[in-house]
C-alpha cells in the first residue's frame, strides 16, 4: 500500500488503521523518489519506520512509528513530507512544522496559502509512504488468513470518551480535551 499526496496540516495527527490478519509483520518507509530528492550528507531520501508499544505512542509519533496489536490491526500517523527530501541527517527524523526551514532556497518545508488567519497546507506529490506486509498468501498479493470482522479500536486515551471525529474529553468535562 503507497499513501501518496499527502496534505495535512502538522498538528491535526492523521492516522491510518487497517486490520491484517494476526502475525502479519510489517515494513513502513517514508520515500521521496530520487526525481525529488537527492541523498547527500545533509538530506536523506527514505526513513524505515519503528514499531511502537502503543497506538497512542504512534498518535503523539514524529510520524515514524507503527504499531500492531495481537489481532494484526495496523495504526500508522500519515504525516505530510516536503517535497526533495524525507529528513535532515543532522538533526534525523522529525515533524515538520509551519516553521521548517526548505530545502537550500526553497523557503518553508511546508508550502502552505493562507488568507484571513487561516492557514491550510499545500500538498506534496513526491513523497509517500510504503507499507509492505508479509503475511500467508497464495497469489503473493493477497493475504489469506483470517482477518477478525469486528474488532473495536478505541481512538482516545484511558479516562477519556470521543466527542467528535478527532477529539476525546475527560467523560463530563469538556474543558479537559486532547486530539484523537
Amino acid at each position: 500500500l503507497n499513501v501518496t499526496q499527502v496534505e495535512v496540516d502538522p498538528t491535526s495527527p492523521l492516522v491510518l488503521g487497517i486490520q491484517y490478519p494476526a502475525g502479519t509483520s510489517f515494513t513502513v518507509t517514508a520515500t521521496v523518489p530520487g526525481g525529488w530528492c537527492t541523498d547527500d550528507q545533509n538530506y536523506g531520501c527514505s526513513e524505515s519506520f519503528s514499531a511502537i508499544g502503543t497506538a497512542a505512542e504512534v498518535r503523539s509519533s514524529e510520524g515514524n512509528r507503527f504499531h500492531v496489536d495481537g489481532t494484526g490491526f495496523l495504526t500508522v500517523r500519515i504525516v505530510q513530507a516536503p517535497k526533495n527530501y524525507a529528513y535532515k541527517k543532522p538533526e534525523g527524523w522529525r515533524l515538520i512544522d509551519y516553521d521548517t526551514p526548505g530545502k537550500g532556497d526553497d523557503g518553508w518545508a511546508y508550502k502552505r496559502f493562507s488568507r484571513g488567519g487561516v492557514t491550510l497546507p499545500i500538498g506534496t506529490k513526491g513523497p509517500q509512504v510504503e507499507i509492505r506486509a508479509d503475511c500467508a498468501s497464495t497469489d503473493g498479493v493477497h493475504c489469506t488468513d483470517f482477518i477478525p470482522s469486528a474488532v473495536t479500536q478505541d481512538v482516545c486515551s484511558a479516562g477519556y470518551v470521543q466527542v467528535s471525529y478527532d477529539k476525546c474529553c475527560v467523560d463530563g468535562d469538556m474543558t479537559d480535551c486532547e486530539t484523537a
